[in-house]
């Protein structure tokens, strides 16, 4: 701990030994703080999908058939919620809208064509 300036600076080598020195309620408070935090967001879910963060941190996994980490049981439950198959599922429905598309385009091309009589009008597009 240094005081300079009348400012107090404490340097914490391990944050396990900050949140060692407090009370389970000051270690609850301070963690749900964290835990709206952007950067703490944006860390949790690489390790939700990902299964760490861009460093290679992650939290407890479990080596268990059931899963107990509450890492693992948070993916589990987002997987559970068949997400993918939804966005697989659209991705296809767009795909063939596409493809509708597409085909609606070469027809209007081609009755435009022909209503000017230039069968060679677009020729290239």
């Amino acid at each position: 701990m240094k005081i300079e300036n009348a400012k107090v600076t404490i340097t914490v080598e391990d944050p396990n030994e900050l949140l060692e020195a407090m009370s389970p309620e000051e270690t609850l408070d301070f963690l749900q703080s964290l835990s709206c935090q952007d950067e703490v967001v944006e860390y949790v879910l690489q390790q939700v999908f990902e299964g760490s963060t861009e460093n290679g941190s992650h939290g407890s996994i479990s080596c268990t058939w059931n899963g107990s980490a509450p890492l693992q049981k948070f993916r589990d439950k987002v997987l559970n919620l068949g997400f993918y198959d939804m966005a697989n599922k659209r991705i296809e429905e767009l795909e063939r809208y596409m493809a509708t598309s597409d085909k609606r385009n070469l027809e209007l091309e081609d009755k435009l064509r022909m209503s000017l009589g230039h069968s060679d009008a677009f020729a290239g597009c």
